[in-house]
């Protein structure tokens, strides 16, 4: 190592600039420099004299003055303010891990890497991207329950049709707008209409006239109270001719009570 202890002249009497004289030095030099003075620019480190620790002591000496105590009655104490550092600059020209740097040495100048510099930033930018990924697998999950739910409702839908369509029976069932939504195989083939044309309110166009006022009254009172009914009306058959049917009525509930509508059945009487 190069053990630097004080360079102000040359045998010639002409003066150095201490910065110029040791960045010369540090440029040169195949070894770690060493040196008393803390204010050394450039050098790898030493043992220094710690100025802030000379001037807390100094600072409690003159409190103690000023309030009130004699200087000759406060005894002489020595402390020893010298501690060790190194540059962390330095460590890598001279191949040095910071973890082989011995306990209680001072690394100097440590620039703090690039957490430390942006720890702010990072944890910002860290706490968006999960709160974004929470949130595109919230989507992703509710997309997959939509999907399940509407595959689901599917084939619900297509085992209702098919046990509808095989019942003995003509089928119809209205939504919560009170309008019919479906008409079963049978019904179809007893009016002669095609599903579209009865949907709604178009299966009234086959009820008698003279029963068409009756049949929606009760209908529509079964509503408020949730009740069944039972009714009888002329409807009309494909070939034209009308014919006494007896349908019978029954609320569709949800799992949480709200009624969906009706669900009924007509026999040819």
């Amino acid at each position: 190592v190069v053990f630097l202890i004080h360079l102000t002249s040359d045998d010639d009497g002409r003066e150095f600039r201490v910065q110029s004289v040791i960045e010369r030095l540090v440029a040169a030099s195949n070894a770690p420099i060493y040196t008393w003075n803390g204010n050394v620019p450039g050098v790898f480190g030493g043992r220094f004299p710690s100025t802030e620790l000379i001037a807390e002591h100094t600072i409690q000496l003159a409190l103690r003055v000023l309030r009130g105590e004699r200087p000759e009655d406060i005894p002489i104490t020595t402390i020893d303010p010298s501690f060790d550092w190194l540059d962390w600059r330095q460590l890598d020209r001279w191949n040095i891990r910071e973890a082989r740097v011995p306990a209680g040495v001072t690394l100097r100048f440590r620039e703090p890497g690039l957490f430390e510099q942006y720890r702010g930033y990072i944890l910002s930018t860290l706490a968006l991207v999960l709160l974004q990924t929470l949130l595109i697998a919230g989507l992703l999950i509710q997309r997959r329950n939509r999907r399940f739910a509407e595959n689901s409702l599917r084939e619900s839908e297509e085992r209702f049709r098919v046990m509808a369509d095989t019942a003995p029976v003509m089928v119809w069932r209205s939504g919560p707008d009170q309008r019919c939504d479906f008409f079963n195989k049978p019904w179809l083939e007893f009016r002669g209409r095609r599903l579209q044309d009865e949907m709604g309110e178009g299966w009234t166009e086959g009820v008698h006239p003279d029963d068409l006022h009756r049949c929606l009254a009760t209908y529509t009172a079964a509503w408020p109270g949730r009740e069944s009914f039972r009714m009888e009306y002329r409807l009309q058959r494909a070939d034209g001719e009308y014919r006494w049917v007896l349908d019978t009525g029954v609320p569709r509930l949800a799992s949480d009570g709200t009624l969906v509508g009706y669900i009924g059945s007509c026999l040819d009487i």
